[in-house]
């Protein structure tokens, strides 16, 4: 494939415009919202004949005075058949990446997609297939297309939200947006969806929606799977299984934290073997393109297999529990006699710190799997009973009760994945400790602090050292670019918002003092973690609790000189996380800023979300720092060095928890490293040590005490709507 450089504006907005209201015809109506809009023509043999008179009518309702830009739609070059992908995921069906035919469907247009020579190709291909698939679909396969090609790097990929709202937003709010859509642009209001929309605190787990329903985390795992999909072909994907358990261990244990945060207990896990699974779920999505409502369920439903062959969205096969069951006993069987088999009868080690990866595609049932039909397909078929159990043989036609692997609201998941993460954690804790492996000779970590920064609207008397600041932030999402309106200039096009609530922090800075008491410059690798330091009881987690709590804060390298150093970071520049989503407003407006280096950012942890949330009386965390070796840290066969960030405002993806795509991931280091194993080799019998105890012998660590105070108070972040505009007011 011919490398193209970067795209200008020209080209990248009219892929851009394509990903307007999906749904929709792209003949239908003008894309755009800036003083320029955007025509697509499509080849008349690629439409129907209605189609094609439809869209000579509709150029007639374009005011004569708008700006058009004709953009034109060619056949590629290379010829293509959609007809298998049509017939395994119909347009107007619910597109799973849980169900294996779906995902082959989804692979089968990325080929096609990536086979085309030339970016014009793939733009045609792109807008060709558009409307000829499902939409989710197509979405799935032109972004991991996007994401591959060397000629699409530039390429500013807008907010998921903005793209598939239905998928983020409650369905009572878009409702409303329609509503709104239909009146003159100037006088629409703000639909402003109340904090407690999905429930009340009738149920305590309520306390956890503005987590569990965040749209940066939802967006952040939706972007994670299409870039790390389970059927990804076997050994394509660096340390494939370490990722898949490294990042939603991480969401496990800022979920942890953020319920005890609001004084609940810590998740328990969800066992196969139960037959009752306690949590209710009610949904309140709608599917567009589906035209169908998430299902609910009641408290206490039983878990049973599922059936559903004449479920036109499903294409699942039968599955009974009993067998589910037993491919969880296998993982565990392997786990614990130290070796998988393999598919003909040979055996890998799973003693090694290579066995994550291999105990992780057992479990992920992932094409990495040793032997897929015997350890099986448990983590996809285990979230497909949950969401199928309202309706297992679909005698009541009733649709899945999840989109994604992290569903809107729904506790259970984590309760699911907390199983599954003990697997993980299982194989190891076989392993040796790191012991005098921690140690870096001649480095000293002397001191660790944290300054807060300020806000005017938000008046506050804490010490700024080690007193860490959360508040409510109201930040506006542009609706009109996702759903489907069918609107043309008739009843105008213009903005529709809707205002929702999330959790943001205070910025702050790292500080930390660091001796170099060799006599050479060396490059160190900063390792920074944080867990709640008390349990639901109020007493300090022992070490062997607390270090499956730590969750990553950042990771960056720095040059040490020798004698003393002062190292300080940012917090907006963690490398763990993106910004608030780019939206297609700022695209259009940004005409110029076209030198990013990556394709796009979407993959990361939220940056809102960047702090658990505290309480209003503080709440006692311990922050431990760590430098290694970058010599030894940074793997040399990786084009990416350890620890970079692209520039400020660009885009930037986050390595720790995303992977790599087509490359190896930078750090040698185990993902978790130094708390993804026991500290000694018995640790039930050191149920008395402590965090100090772990750091005390390594100079290179340092911990400190710090407090995370939620303020409640909501300011607005002022990314979207006029402030002075009506409002309306979405409530349960």
């Amino acid at each position: 494939m011919r490398a193209l450089p970067n795209m200008d504006y020209t080209d990248e907005i009219r892929f851009v415009c394509m990903l307007e209201r999906i749904g929709e015809p792209l003949y239908l109506s003008p894309r755009g919202h800036g003083a320029t809009k955007y025509l697509y023509n499509l080849p008349a043999e690629y439409l129907q004949p209605h189609e094609t008179q439809a869209m000579v009518e509709l150029r007639k309702l374009i005011p004569p005075a708008t700006t058009i830009v004709e953009v034109p739609v060619f056949k590629p070059s290379v010829p293509y058949d959609l007809k298998p992908i049509q017939e395994l995921v119909p347009r107007k069906s619910v597109f799973s990446e849980f169900n294996e035919k779906h995902l082959n469907a989804a692979d089968d247009l990325t080929r096609i997609l990536m086979g085309q020579p030339t970016r014009t190709d793939f733009f045609n291909a792109c807008a060709l297939c558009r409307d000829q698939v499902n939409p989710h679909l197509w979405v799935h396969s032109f972004i991991k297309s996007a994401l591959k090609r060397p000629d699409m790097r530039g390429f500013r990929l807008p907010a998921a939200w903005e793209i598939m709202p239905d998928m983020f937003i409650e369905a009572k709010a878009w409702q409303e947006a329609i509503e709104q859509s239909i009146i003159p642009a100037q006088e629409r209001a703000i639909i402003v969806v109340d904090k407690n929309f999905s429930g009340s605190d009738l149920n305590p787990n309520h306390k956890l929606a503005y987590f569990m329903e965040d749209i940066g985390i939802n967006s952040h795992h939706w972007h994670w799977h299409i870039v790390n999909a389970f059927n990804s072909p076997k050994g394509t994907v660096d340390r494939k299984g370490e990722i898949f358990y490294y990042m939603h261990h991480g969401m496990l244990a800022r979920y942890d934290a953020e319920r005890l945060a609001n004084g609940l207990n810590r998740v328990t896990h969800f066992d196969i073997h139960s037959d009752v699974i306690e949590e209710a779920c009610f949904p309140k999505l709608t599917l567009q393109n589906a035209k169908i409502n998430m299902a609910g369920r009641q408290e206490n439903s039983v878990i049973r297999g599922f059936f559903r062959p004449k479920d036109p969205a499903s294409n699942m096969r039968h599955e009974i529990l009993s067998i589910i069951r037993s491919w969880a006993d296998r993982v565990i069987e392997a786990i614990d006699a130290g070796f998988a088999i393999q598919e003909g009868g040979g055996r890998i080690d799973l003693r090694t710190e290579k066995g994550i990866d291999v105990v992780t595609a057992m479990w992920e049932s992932s094409f990495d799997s040793p032997n897929i039909n015997y350890y099986g397909v448990l983590h996809n078929f285990g979230h497909t009973s949950i969401g199928l159990l309202h309706d297992p043989d679909f005698r009541n036609r009733q649709a899945q009760c999840f989109l994604q692997e992290l569903p809107y609201g729904i506790l259970y998941c984590f309760r699911w994945h907390k199983y599954l993460d003990y697997f993980s954690q299982r194989q190891k804790d076989y392993l040796k400790p790191y012991n005098e492996n921690l140690l870096w000779n001649g480095i000293v970590v002397n001191q660790v602090q944290v300054v807060r920064g300020e806000d005017i609207r938000l008046p506050i008397s804490l010490n700024r050292i080690n007193n860490l600041v959360t508040h409510w932030m109201q930040s506006d999402i542009e609706l009109s670019r996702g759903l489907d309106f069918g609107r043309t200039n008739l009843n105008g096009l213009g903005s529709v918002w809707v205002r929702t609530t999330h959790l943001q922090h205070l910025p702050f800075t790292y500080g930390i003092q660091v001796t170099n008491q060799t006599r050479t410059d060396v490059q160190a690798t900063v390792r920074i973690f944080m867990a709640p330091k008390l349990d639901e009881n109020g007493d300090k987690f022992s070490f062997f609790v607390q270090r499956h709590l730590f969750f990553e804060m950042d990771k960056f390298t720095t040059t040490l000189h020798p004698g003393e150093n002062i190292i300080t970071q940012k917090s907006e520049n963690s490398s763990l996380t993106v910004p608030w989503g780019q939206t297609f407003r700022e695209i259009e407006r940004d005409t110029t800023n076209l030198t990013r280096t990556q394709a796009m950012c979407s993959c990361g942890w939220p940056e809102h979300l960047l702090l658990p949330k505290g309480r209003a009386d503080g709440m006692l965390f311990d922050l431990f720092v760590m430098l290694t070796n970058t010599q030894i840290d940074q793997v040399v066969s990786s084009k990416r060095q350890l620890g970079t960030l692209t520039p400020k405002g660009t885009c930037r993806d986050s390595i720790s928890y995303c992977g790599m795509i087509d490359d190896k991931f930078p750090d040698s280091r185990p993902m978790g490293y130094p708390f993804d194993r026991p500290a000694v080799a018995d640790e039930s019998s050191k149920i008395n040590m402590f965090l100090d105890e772990f750091v005390a012998p390594v100079s290179n660590m340092a911990s400190t005490e710090i407090k995370i105070y939620n303020i409640d108070k909501t300011i607005v972040r002022g990314n979207g709507a006029q402030e002075n505009a009506r409002k309306i007011y979405v409530t349960p």
